[in-house]
């Protein structure tokens, strides 16, 4: 640089908020909310839950949008956070990257049923699990194409709240 002045055209641009500050006022009731436990899992499911709740927590829904986990949890992989943990795998338990994935998933179901929301896809475990009742489930299987996915058809924005204790406690609040 020989220090003469030189100018160059700067481009900048605006990205307005989607919400406007009125609608997100109206985000005050708790209208879903489940819990389910992890005590007593490995510190690879612990790791797995806790990550997938992290990467779902503060996602806010407007009228009439779509949640898919598998957009904001997936890929399942060491790079996105996730550990080598337990999974159902044609009738078996096997070792994969992001086992316990699907604790997250039905937990967040159960949120979403108490919650009333319109649940547009759901796949159940091949085998009964222990962490929500039975046929509460929410399986995913990213390669299978099994997502849990539902709709915000309430009137107002919704916002999801994903946090795990240190009693090992997994909790959605929508």
């Amino acid at each position: 640089w020989d220090r003469t002045a030189v100018s160059f055209p700067l481009i900048i641009e605006v990205t307005q908020p989607r919400g406007s500050e009125e609608e997100l006022l109206k985000v005050t009731d708790l209208i879903g909310s489940f819990s389910s436990s992890f005590a007593g899992g490995t510190a690879e499911k612990t790791k797995n839950i806790s990550n997938g709740a992290a990467l779902i927590d503060g996602i806010t829904l407007y009228p009439g949008d779509e949640f898919s986990f598998d957009s904001y949890a997936a890929p399942y992989t060491v790079a996105n956070g996730y550990a080598m943990g337990k999974s159902y795998s044609g009738g078996k338990l096997v070792d994969d990257v992001g086992g316990g994935i699907c604790q997250v998933s039905s937990t967040l179901y159960n949120a979403a049923l108490r919650a009333e929301l319109d649940i547009t896809m759901r796949y159940n475990h091949s085998m009964i699990v222990g962490y929500v009742p039975i046929s509460s489930d929410a399986t995913l299987a990213e390669t299978a194409g099994k997502d849990f996915r539902f709709k915000n058809d309430q009137e107002v924005p919704i916002y999801i709240e994903a946090y795990t204790t240190h009693g090992k406690q997994l909790v959605f609040n929508i």
